[in-house]
């Protein structure tokens, strides 16, 4: 107790540098396993175009608009889960107006590695995008679901720019 009170501060500095929470017999590296989504979908999603410019469309209106991505961090100054677990959902409609525009039917309440599967089906994804999205499924059921897991704002925000990313992307197929 009083070696806690005199190391306190310079533990807390530390606290940063945590990726590794051991609870019992479960070791999580969330912050590791963010990380290695936020290259993989760096290596399967072609680069982002320029957006579509028309005559009653200026670009600094286009600059002016909030982002979703832009929210969310917000959302991960207070609350680093609740911003994951939104910016999974942004994905989810992304990938449900993409079976829409396809005409594919899969259960409303079908988890988001599902719907990828169907558009896989169709050859609108690849299976290394269709892993990406599992992978983010994953994270984001680990980090609402698991009170073990340490979540920090930066984690959740290279967490919340791969998934917008990858709605982004869903959403032009």
């Amino acid at each position: 107790m009083i070696l806690g009170l005199i190391f306190r501060k310079p533990l807390y500095e530390l606290l940063p540098l945590l990726r590794k929470v051991k609870y019992r017999d479960f070791e999580a590296e969330f912050g590791n396993d963010v990380k290695d989504v936020e290259s993989q979908v760096e290596k399967v999603i072609p680069a982002p175009t320029e957006p579509v410019t028309s005559p009653t469309t200026r670009p600094e209106a286009i600059l002016n608009q909030p982002q979703p991505e832009d929210n969310l961090t917000e959302v991960a100054s207070v609350s680093p889960r609740a911003a994951i677990f939104q910016a999974w959902q942004v994905v989810e409609v992304a990938l449900h107006q993409a079976l829409d525009r396809r005409r594919l039917l899969v259960a409303p309440n079908a988890p988001g590695p599902r719907m990828a599967l169907a558009l896989e089906k169709v050859g609108a994804l690849q299976a290394p995008q269709v892993e990406v999205l599992r992978r983010l499924w994953d994270l984001r059921n680990r980090a609402v679901h698991d009170p073990a897991i340490v979540v920090d704002y930066d984690t959740a925000a290279d967490y919340i720019r791969s998934a917008t990313r990858m709605a982004e992307y869903v959403r032009q197929l």
